[in-house]
């Protein structure tokens, strides 16, 4: 009986060391980052904002995901319309350009989603008039404007988001001012304006167009 028992406890105890060490070669701990991350690839997304297609004025742009959170944006914008009949112009082309960091844990995903910062430059021309005194600039280089920006982008579907933007800075515009006088336009002055402060605000509709890339819940 002693015998059984001694190797009874020796096939016991032999069991359950094996049972750790395999066990051990199993188990592994959550790690946040690597098990929110995938692999990155170079994303490209379409995106347009919302809020200058409220105000007539059609846009779209596009980003360029390039790694390590890191982001190249570039918009276009036009708006065309005018009635002489009225005196009345609604004219309006604009770019604008901004290399943005998305931060935190989303920005290990491929497309990066979240907090994020950036520069940004921008440029524009206008002819705005509502049926009495107007405003000229027909030169992209008379209105330049930059600053940094912070926002969020959200994930509505697997290939939609929402990016919402805010930004700061310094811009400066050079514009004639006119009226009306029969059917011709008199100038009334030469002006430059500068200001520091909001110059941006953004909420697009961004449109991930990769295939192989989903926006992670």
């Amino acid at each position: 009986m002693n015998i059984l028992g001694n190797i009874k406890g020796v096939l016991t105890a032999s069991l359950i060391g094996f049972s750790l060490s395999t066990s051990a070669q199993k188990f592994d701990f959550f790690n946040p980052d690597r098990e929110f991350a995938e692999k990155e690839t170079s994303v490209l997304q379409l995106r347009t904002n919302l809020l200058y297609d409220a105000v007539l004025c059609p846009n779209l742009g596009v980003e360029v995901q390039l790694g390590n959170g890191l982001a190249w944006q570039f918009d276009y914008g036009e708006a065309w319309w005018n009635s002489f009949a009225k005196n009345k112009f609604y004219s309006v082309i604009f770019f604008q350009t901004e290399i943005r960091k998305y931060l935190g844990r989303w920005a290990y995903n491929s497309p990066y989603r979240g907090h994020h910062v950036g520069l940004y430059l921008q440029m524009a021309a206008y002819d705005l008039e509502n049926g009495g005194k107007g405003y000229l600039s027909p030169e992209l280089d008379d209105n330049i404007g930059f600053g940094i920006s912070y926002g969020y982008s959200f994930r509505l579907t697997d290939r939609l988001a929402l990016d919402c933007t805010l930004g700061a800075g310094y811009a400066s515009s050079m514009y004639n001012s006119y009226i009306p006088v029969g059917k011709r336009y008199v100038s009334t002055g030469l002006r430059k304006r500068k200001w520091v402060g909001p110059t941006k605000i953004e909420a697009s509709l961004v449109w991930n167009i990769s295939k192989k890339n989903k926006n992670r819940r």
